[in-house]
């Protein structure tokens, strides 16, 4: 496979999963409540950003791939820390689509899967802790430098730092923690239209031809 098709096939999937996750967090009930687990609703928003963080792992390597000739070794930590912490995302919103609701459903269980119950951040339990801080600073690297570089969806990172930032502040509540949510996943799909566009401009045909003279 070719650099340009594999750059084309990451912009894309980073750009359709933008729109899926700010859909999904639209959609996804106020709480974690064993109410919430258990409505209708909560399967399908789960379903749309399970679909969203499996189209940025996807894409991810492409747009590394792409910028790690001007991001160093930082870069490389940078984009480890992120797919990771898109990975466990991923299992997260995995465990919340199809195991929390059944959890939450049977009373012999709904102790596990409430809020703060140990299964609430299933499959990571006492990792979770460390997976937030660990999650932000990936971000917060990976946006800083995609910004630093001469790539053509650039600023996106910019929307990719500032959505880690405001991740520090979900203690304030859900709210606070789905805005940020979206904002880092417009922000991926802003780079990932960088990618498409830059790979479209290099193809053959569609460079400006001097007109002919009459």
């Amino acid at each position: 496979m070719s650099s340009t098709v594999l750059y084309r096939i990451s912009g894309l999937a980073l750009l359709l999963g933008g729109p899926l996750a700010v859909a999904g967090r639209l959609l996804h009930p106020p709480d974690h409540s064993l109410m919430s687990q258990t409505s209708p609703i909560w399967p399908l928003a789960h379903l749309l950003l399970l679909l969203s963080f499996g189209l940025t792992l996807l894409g991810l390597p492409g747009l590394y791939g792409r910028l790690a000739g001007q991001m160093g070794v930082t870069g490389l930590v940078a984009y480890g820390l992120t797919f990771v912490a898109t990975l466990g995302a991923l299992l997260n919103q995995f465990h919340e689509a199809q195991v929390a609701p059944i959890l939450a459903a049977n009373p012999a269980t709904q102790a596990l899967s409430n809020q703060g119950g140990v299964l609430q951040y299933a499959p990571f339990g006492a990792f979770e802790p460390v997976r937030g801080p660990l999650t932000v600073i990936g971000l917060l690297l990976f946006g800083v430098l995609t910004v630093r570089t001469a790539f053509a969806g650039r600023w996106g990172g910019a929307l990719v730092a500032l959505g880690a930032l405001v991740y520090l502040a979900s203690p304030l509540g859900e709210v606070v923690f789905h805005i940020a949510g979206a904002m880092i996943a417009l922000g991926w799909a802003w780079a990932g239209y960088g990618l498409v566009t830059e790979q479209a401009a290099r193809l053959p045909g569609t460079a400006s031809r001097r007109a002919p003279s009459l």
